[in-house]
């Protein structure tokens, strides 16, 4: 995430205090900023391999993305539609809540960040879900009412086809062309 822009407020240990109602802001305890323990690699300092810009000294809380290790019964469990919208009680304010499976081949990085943003057009009323669902009832609106024009227009071309033992249908025009000697009422009026 470092790498990708993104900046160290702190790692593992915040300090989190409540600013307002509705606000937590979080910052990292002097002794540990600018540090970032990596497993394998130990203790790395931030701000010396990445610059002023990739730390940060605090920042208000506004998602918490949970990372689990991804168990197959639990993976296979889980609703695809991301309909449960859960949250997280820190300091008596809600937080939101978005649960990351992590594994071999997944990339961590562009998955939080797309954790993060589909969070941000949620608060701005942006909801993909109720997009997907809206749009599929117009399409299958459009079919249902595609298929009733063609059904109508195959029991038309059908009748048409119907006079064949009096005459034929043109296909391409649905006019009616026949041997047989237009009835009076039907004739053109002089």
């Amino acid at each position: 995430l470092l790498s990708r822009g993104h900046r160290l407020i702190a790692d593992d240990a915040v300090e989190f205090s409540r600013i307002s109602p509705h606000v937590l802001l979080g910052r990292c305890p002097n002794i540990l900023s600018d540090f970032l323990e990596v497993r394998g690699l130990g203790i790395l300092n931030v701000r010396a391999m990445f610059g002023d810009t990739a730390v940060r000294d605090e920042k208000t809380l506004r998602l918490i993305v949970h990372l689990e290790k991804m168990q197959k019964q639990k993976f296979s469990a889980i609703d695809r539609l991301q309909t449960e919208q859960k949250t997280r009680t820190i300091l008596e304010v809600e937080i939101p809540e978005v649960g990351l499976f992590v594994a071999p081949g997944r990339n961590f990085a562009v998955l939080v960040e797309a954790a993060t943003r589909n969070h941000i057009l949620r608060m701005r009323g942006i909801d993909p879900l109720a997009e997907l669902v809206k749009r599929q009832a117009e399409s299958m609106r459009r079919s249902g009412r595609r298929g009733r024009d063609e059904t109508e227009h195959d029991g038309a071309q059908h009748e048409t086809n119907k006079v064949g033992d009096r005459g034929k249908a043109d296909r391409r025009s649905g006019a009616i062309h026949s041997d047989e000697p237009i009835a009076p009422s039907l004739r053109p009026q002089d």
